[in-house]
């Protein structure tokens, strides 16, 4: 009797298929270059087209900070090389002396040319330490309490046609609100009389209506809270009313291009008198 091969196991025939169809549908990952029909995306948006480009631009960008030892070297050699370059086309580059030799030229070059360089670099310097002691000096000020006030106005949320003006005193002195006034482009003149005052509201309690001078005390005890006076304020109109020769008030919208400025008086040894401002609404 004669042997019949096997036949192809399905098991195994199945598990093939699948590997098979795997592979088909599995794209190879691949570095993309930045070459022809690409471009490589820089820190700043831009793209290069040339991947000799877009390394030269981060490097000159400071995006590899990470070898930041390895640019001196690289600029001194580079010095270097056109040095050898410049007196291989223009032998009277550097005038060779009667023992003197081509690395002697370059390192004279390097010498007379390391002074620019340290120029540059301080020169290239300064506004980053001029930032730094500004910013120094921002932190020292808030700390000893130096800080001048700050002033936000936002809308009510639940009332229309009102707004909240919060002023937060990070002074440890104390500092008196002695008025409030509004302006705007389209109605150039203040509105000082048409301004009333709602409620104020400072760390002690709430008050209705509203008299200047407004009180808010100096931040000194910097573990707590600072001192903050919230007002609320409202936009009125005088109109006549149906009596002859009475008025009554009537409230209408800020305009939108409203300011709202605030004079404020600080105590100490000197009296300061200087005034905050702010946007009443957001400006597009």
């Amino acid at each position: 009797m004669l042997a019949l091969p096997a036949g192809p196991d399905p098991a195994e025939e199945h598990r093939r298929e699948v590997l098979r169809k795997g592979r088909a549908n599995t794209k190879p990952r691949r570095l993309k270059a930045a070459g022809a029909g690409s471009a490589a995306r820089l820190p700043d948006g831009s793209r290069c087209s040339q991947v000799t480009l877009c390394h030269v631009k981060r490097w000159l960008m400071g995006q590899e900070s990470k070898d930041v030892g390895w640019r001196p070297p690289m600029a001194f050699a580079a010095i270097a090389v056109a040095t050898f370059v410049a007196h291989r086309l223009w032998p009277s580059f550097c005038p060779a002396a009667p023992n003197e030799t081509m690395i002697a030229c370059a390192r004279e070059w390097i010498g007379a040319l390391s002074g620019w360089f340290a120029f540059a670099a301080a020169a290239a310097s300064i506004p980053y330490l001029i930032r730094q002691w500004q910013e120094a000096r921002k932190q020292t000020r808030f700390i000893i309490g130096d800080d001048d006030p700050t002033l936000d106005v936002v809308e009510h949320l639940q009332e229309e046609n009102r707004l909240v003006v919060r002023i937060v005193n990070w002074n440890r002195r104390a500092v008196f609100v002695t008025g409030i006034s509004a302006s705007t482009k389209t109605r150039p003149e203040h509105m000082d009389g048409d301004i009333g005052i709602w409620q104020v509201e400072t760390i002690d309690g709430v008050s209705e209506g509203g008299e200047f001078p407004i009180q808010i005390n100096g931040w000194e005890h910097r573990g707590g809270r600072p001192r903050f006076a919230r007002i609320d304020l409202l936009l009125l109109r005088r109109i006549s009313a149906k009596e002859p020769g009475s008025y009554r008030d009537e409230q209408v919208p800020f305009p939108r291009d409203a300011k709202i400025a605030a004079k404020m008086r600080m105590l100490g040894n000197v009296h300061r008198i200087f005034e905050l401002d702010a946007d009443a609404f957001p400006q597009e």
